[in-house]
């Protein structure tokens, strides 16, 4: 005599489930890769902030400071003095720059919320079949 359920044998079920499942982990990696892309994209926008901070630092330091030094010499203010203005305030510049960027890596969102939750959704659907 041949198991059936609405007549289909239990090989067939079997087969059904195991496919299935193979899809539904097929789709659980598309949306853990798809939140991934988000997560790394929004790293990368804040270490490009970043980089552009350090080079705007580089680059101020570079172009700025012996201008600004000159100026300033001319205004009568003595060379040593000058340059430890313009280096400190070039200094703060870069580094707020930097912080501003690092911040923006550090509140990326690691976790895969829709991830979890189809996962959780798909375990309580297999639990649902033990019953």
């Amino acid at each position: 005599m041949k198991n059936t359920v609405e007549g289909r044998s239990v090989r067939e079920l079997l087969a059904a489930i195991t496919s299935d499942l193979f899809l539904l982990g097929a789709q659980l990696f598309g949306i853990a890769s798809a939140e991934g892309r988000v997560a790394a994209g929004a790293a990368r926008s804040g270490a490009v902030v970043a980089t552009v901070g350090v080079g705007l630092l580089v680059c101020g330091a570079l172009t700025l400071v012996s201008a600004l030094v000159l100026v300033i010499v001319a205004l009568g203010l003595p060379p040593w003095a000058a340059a430890l203005a313009v280096g400190v305030l070039l200094t703060f510049g870069g580094a707020v720059a930097v912080h501003v960027g690092v911040d923006m890596v550090r509140h990326v969102r690691l976790h895969f919320p829709e991830t979890r939750d189809a996962i959780t959704e798909g375990l309580s659907w297999l639990k649902s079949l033990q019953r």
